[in-house]
């Protein structure tokens, strides 16, 4: 470890290569009903196994952000995405096995195709009204902040 740079990196000795930890890429869904009402997904898997979830999830290496939401929304719940607009990035921490910081790409969207079910690595889903999302359960310190700055900018 060196400083280079303004931080401490792992540089090698023989090479002078230096190893950047970046942030993972994330994308998330808030998904919207005709009337209003905000999706969330229930926890499957660890970490936050159980807590309440914006449907999304890791980015694959050198994938577009679009193409992984749609795949991370076909996967989670078996439905497409109508309707896809940015609404901007959160920086978070994911702990599972060791800390991961994250790059969380935020959108709104709508669903199209395909009959909800809980798939992949969510146990449950449910609809709820902005004022009756349970905010004290939901599973990562960003979606808290993402929920309430798209609550602001509406």
């Amino acid at each position: 470890m060196k400083n280079r740079e303004g931080r401490r990196r792992l540089i090698c000795k023989k090479c002078g290569y230096i190893l950047y930890q970046n942030s993972v890429p994330t994308v998330t869904a808030l998904i919207l009903d005709k009337r209003g009402r905000i999706l969330l997904t229930r926890r499957g898997i660890r970490p936050k196994y159980g807590c309440w979830d914006l449907p999304g999830g890791f980015l694959e290496n050198g994938e577009d952000p679009i193409a992984g939401l749609k795949r991370e929304i076909r996967e989670e719940l078996g439905a497409t995405l109508l309707k896809i607009k940015y609404l901007g990035v959160y920086i978070d921490k994911y702990f599972h096995q060791s800390t991961i910081n994250t790059l969380n790409l935020f959108y709104e969207a709508r669903i199209g195709r395909g009959t909800l079910k809980a798939l992949s690595d969510i146990s449950g889903y449910r609809w709820f009204e902005y004022k009756k999302i349970p905010m004290n359960k939901i599973a990562f310190k960003w979606n808290k902040t993402a929920l309430k700055d798209w609550r602001r900018g509406r």
